[in-house]
């Protein structure tokens, strides 16, 4: 087992947290939701690494929608462009090594503290190619555009867009490289915090019954998002 970093203080509590996630769930109860856009494209992916969509051109408009539906047009490249521009991203996606989807598909939080160097190093590398894939289209690579690339393929990080970070860490920061450190400082707030976070979301299950079907695909990563992005919304 990897040593665990210490404790990063975070700019939401898990009142505030729960709150958060609530709130997000309820206003993604329409199926024409922008929130629903996450759920399609993830779903779609999915299905693709078990072998049962290899439909390739088809992924790139599932994934060219999702981001556009989440405000990445604001990218100049990627709103001149059409959907294809995003091949290369998905081609290295689908052929990733079988060793790396084990450890990063849908990732634990308590799989990234128990082996977190293993985790961080296949991680980091995974979100410099995509954005080296994208830099060498002309398409501004930011923490942003990658991260959610990452979150509604594998489910696996975070979206660390303004948003999220100011949830986190009440600032915004920019960077080319993966926050690793928030990466830990998220696990350990999941998994402190879990038996709360499950009981939030029974809540809404309770209350919302036709969300069952939709809640059971969230990812871990995917909970943490929703709970802290929502904060300054």
């Amino acid at each position: 087992m990897a040593k665990e970093r210490a404790f990063i203080k975070l700019a939401t509590n898990i009142d505030q947290f729960n709150k958060n996630l609530c709130k997000y769930m309820q206003d993604s109860e329409s199926e024409l939701s922008r929130y629903r856009s996450w759920e399609h494209c993830y779903l779609q992916f999915q299905a693709a690494f078990k072998g049962r969509n290899t439909d390739r051109d088809m992924l790139c408009l599932w994934l060219a929608w999702y981001l556009a539906s989440w405000g990445m047009l604001h990218n100049s490249k990627l709103l001149h462009s059409n959907y294809k521009i995003h091949k290369p991203i998905v081609d290295f996606l689908l052929d990733l090594d079988k060793s790396d989807l084990k450890c990063l598909n849908n990732l634990k939080c308590q799989d990234w503290l128990d082996d977190s160097d293993n985790c961080q190093d296949k991680l980091n590398k995974l979100y410099q190619k995509i954005r080296d894939c994208y830099e060498t289209l002309g398409v501004s690579a930011t923490d942003t555009l990658v991260t959610k690339v990452l979150l509604g393929t594998l489910g696996c990080v975070p979206a660390f867009d303004n948003l999220l970070k100011k949830g986190i860490s009440g600032k915004i920061w920019h960077r080319k490289t993966l926050a690793t450190q928030y990466m830990t400082a998220l696990s350990q707030f999941y998994v402190k915090h879990e038996k709360s976070i499950d009981k939030a979301t029974m809540a809404v299950k309770v209350s919302h019954a036709h969300l069952n079907a939709q809640m059971e695909i969230f990812p871990q990563m995917k909970i943490l998002d929703m709970g802290f992005w929502k904060k300054e919304k």
